[in-house]
């Protein structure tokens, strides 16, 4: 494996408290340290690792031996962040990636946007750069959460190569997932009964051999090439439909499935966040949409997997999660319409609706021509009804 595009990289990365520091340390930097990851990359490519921790931290991390390692391959740098000001983690994430990327805008930079509890297949920061390469400017993945207790046992008694470098590749590392969902992503499995607990922010299917499908309206950009753009600010998170606000759709890569690379975040088993609410309160769904930014349903065209599906059970998955979008966007369109749109853009989708649902009950395949009209409706109705018409043709 060469990497032969000459970018500068750099990461970017967020920790503090010592049991955070103790996660990152032990698993997420150790994966980023196997072979086809920051070494392979270091070869040809500079590299700058950011640390953004609190003062009384940097001692502690710069004194670690693999930190010392981790120099080996790349200049690091600590910035410290203010403990008064860390209580909205999130909006410090938003304000620390802004800095970074407005930093990296004035250079032929790519910027690695990651959080301290994620791991990452062998060969994955290779994988992302290549596309950068090939000429997009961002990378989205879905990056769902996993059990961490239990996963890293696993990584750390059967794929440690050192004392602190974890190397699996993107299909053991699909496959480890897949036993060690965390209960959380149970808000976006479907299919669902009306009193389901319920969180839209990804919509989620179990093939018949437990692998996964994805429709996802928050996806993560885990590297941006910023180069020469006007870098605005950060409202909330980089996930937040921030990236639709600088870039064009065409600059954007999707990650498809987890064969190549695949990166999940670690959540403790005792952790847990709220659902809106049931499968059926809509007004719940209503409420929640209102608070986000509308062009993320621009994501829910893209499909993910993880592990393996056939075409037979992916085409029946498809017009599933189609007529699952349908219903999302249909009430969302209706409650929020103005009067001289309301009709045009609900009796489109009671079209829409009707076809997917037909597909759904009465065939296990989609036909393209069907396919190509569900598509062209779904960005009819985010392109004119958002108002979101420059990433489309």
């Amino acid at each position: 494996m060469k990497v032969s595009f000459a970018v500068q990289v750099k990461v970017v990365v967020p920790v503090w408290g010592f049991k955070y520091i103790e996660i990152f340390t032990k698993v997420s930097l150790a994966s980023q340290l196997s072979k086809n990851n920051l070494p392979l990359v270091s070869q040809k490519n500079k590299i700058e690792y950011v640390i953004y921790t609190l003062k009384t931290d940097i001692q502690y991390l710069e004194n670690s031996e693999i930190i010392k390692i981790l120099k080996e391959y790349a200049s690091v740098r600590f910035e410290i962040v203010n403990k008064f000001k860390v209580k909205n983690t999130y909006r410090i994430y938003g304000q620390i990636h802004h800095r970074e990327l407005k930093k990296s805008s004035t250079k032929n930079e790519g910027v690695f946007l990651i959080n301290a509890d994620f791991v990452f297949s062998d060969g994955f920061f290779y994988q992302s750069l290549n596309e950068i390469k090939k000429g997009k400017r961002v990378v989205n993945v879905i990056c769902p959460r996993a059990n961490l207790e239990s996963i890293q046992n696993v990584l750390l008694t059967q794929f440690n190569k050192s004392k602190n470098v974890i190397q699996v590749d993107s299909r053991k590392l699909s496959s480890l997932y897949l036993s060690n969902i965390h209960k959380m992503m149970k808000y976006h499995l479907f299919p669902k009964s009306k009193d389901d607990d319920y969180l839209p922010s990804t919509l989620m299917w179990r093939a018949s051999n437990d692998s996964l499908y994805f429709r996802n309206f928050h996806f993560h950009p885990i590297l941006i090439y910023p180069n020469l753009m006007r870098i605005k600010k950060i409202k909330m998170t980089v996930d937040d439909g921030y990236i639709f606000e600088i870039f064009d759709q065409e600059e954007l890569y999707y990650q498809k499935n987890t064969q190549n690379f695949f990166v999940f975040e670690l959540s403790k088993k005792s952790l847990s966040y709220d659902p809106i609410g049931k499968y059926k309160d809509y007004i719940a769904m209503i409420y929640y949409f209102l608070g986000q930014n509308k062009a993320n349903f621009i994501n829910l065209n893209q499909e993910v997997t993880i592990g393996n599906i056939n075409k037979k059970e992916k085409a029946r998955l498809k017009l599933e999660s189609e007529k699952e979008i349908n219903r999302l966007m249909s009430h969302v369109l209706y409650e929020t319409s103005t009067p001289k749109r309301d009709i045009r853009f609900y009796s489109i989708f009671l079209k829409y609706r009707l076809i997917s649902i037909f597909f759904v009950q009465n065939k296990a395949y989609i036909p393209n021509f069907v396919y190509l009209f569900l598509r062209k409706t779904h960005r009819l109705i985010v392109r004119d009804f958002f108002n979101i018409k420059k990433y489309f043709t």
